[in-house]
């Protein structure tokens, strides 16, 4: 099996979006997200104010916060995030 460094493959993104313009639904955090690559749930609540970084269907989003509890997920939507590292595979 061959490896790659991740920024070989993939490009960071940081792209945003305004918090009035989500729901429970589609925002994303580490706390909604299941341990084990188990996918997410809905969101307890929401950021009060400001922005955050949103992301595209077939990115992936790892979360930066403990990351020993494989908080991954392949985005199946367009939504946002706001705890994650943000990929997006490059054109092959």
């Amino acid at each position: 099996m061959k490896y790659s460094q991740l920024s070989e493959i993939c490009a960071y993104i940081n792209e945003r979006i305004a918090i009035s313009e989500l729901s429970k639904e589609n925002y994303i955090s580490t706390e909604n997200m299941i341990s084990n690559k188990g996918g997410i749930s809905i969101s307890a609540g929401l950021p009060s104010f400001g922005q955050t970084q949103s992301y595209s269907r077939g990115d992936i989003l790892i979360s930066n916060i403990r990351p020993y509890f494989k908080k991954i997920w392949l985005a199946a939507f367009n939504v946002n995030f706001r705890e994650f590292l943000h990929s997006r595979l490059k054109a092959v």
